[in-house]
């Protein structure tokens, strides 16, 4: 049987999904949940534009300016409780994009 003939199981599809999420979000893999074998999936994905992942990052705690400064924004990830410190520095943070960090 040929690799592309394979029949793909639910968590294949969520697999498929979970990782262009972006492209779902933006209505492009609307049919994922359609597919009935790995040639399908691959098919979807293929006129898909390429997007690198954007790395997992840590949840910031700390926030420290000395002599100088340190800014933050964006899509943060932060914990309940963050300490940010300026010594004859300032600290700018921007907290619209932020999500707290799971436990």
């Amino acid at each position: 049987m040929s690799g592309d003939l394979v029949r793909v199981s639910d968590a294949d599809r969520e697999h498929a999904v979970a990782s262009r999420r972006e492209h779902l979000v933006q209505g492009r893999m609307t049919s994922a949940y359609d597919a009935k074998t790995s040639n399908d999936l691959a098919e979807l994905q293929r006129d898909l534009p390429m997007t690198a992942p954007e790395p997992r990052r840590s949840a910031l705690r700390h926030l420290v300016a000395i002599f100088g400064a340190a800014k933050r924004t964006g899509a943060l990830r932060v914990q309940q409780h963050l300490v940010c410190v300026a010594i004859f520095g300032s600290v700018t943070l921007d907290l619209r994009g932020a999500s707290g960090a799971r436990k």
